[in-house]
């Protein structure tokens, strides 16, 4: 069984020594080189995204927004940059029933894995506390019945054979797939 939460047990701030806090705020900054990353695809943040946004950087986690368009509101310390750097598509894929971007955001995930060291991370994803980001592999729990792994907090090494499988299956549409996009 994955869990976040088992699978880390962070010291809270005020028991690190002070030379892990950022300066003068008492936030515990990530050791970790790697950092978290989401894709916007659309209009406007909604204050979810917001708050969600303030507590990755409040637990001090480098945070980037990759975004095919301008994204005004992003709170301070979040870092933009553009979508093209990871998947340069004309057009981003859109589900013809619910209009979500939701398959192009999951190949987006798989080629920020694929060309980085970023942990993937929803956008709606709040932090209660700092990410342990220093594992290679990095799952968070999906709530069904049966136990599931989710894809809104994940990390996958870049030449592991999950990732290359994932890459690989999701760059062949088979035709279930392909109905989704009718």
């Amino acid at each position: 069984r994955c869990d976040l939460a088992a699978a880390h047990q962070p010291q809270r701030w005020r028991d690190r020594p002070e030379k892990d806090r950022a300066e003068g705020t008492g936030v515990l900054m990530s050791k970790a080189p790697r950092s978290l990353a989401t894709l916007w695809i659309g209009g406007q943040l909604s204050y979810l995204e917001i708050l969600c946004f303030k507590s990755m950087v409040k637990h001090g986690h480098r945070t980037i927004v990759f975004g095919y368009q301008e994204l005004e509101g992003l709170p301070e310390g979040i870092e933009f940059r553009d979508a093209r750097e990871i998947l340069d598509k004309e057009e981003i894929l859109i589900h013809a029933r619910t209009k979500s971007p939701f398959i192009h955001a999951d190949l987006f995930r798989l080629e920020l894995m694929d060309k980085s060291d970023h942990v993937w991370v929803d956008a709606d994803v709040f932090f209660l506390r700092p990410l342990n980001l220093e594992n290679d592999y990095l799952f968070s729990p999906h709530s069904s019945a049966k136990p599931n792994i989710g894809n809104s907090v994940l990390r996958l090494p870049r030449h592991s054979r999950a990732l290359k499988q994932a890459l690989k299956e999701a760059n062949v549409m088979p035709p279930v797939a392909a109905t989704l996009l009718d």
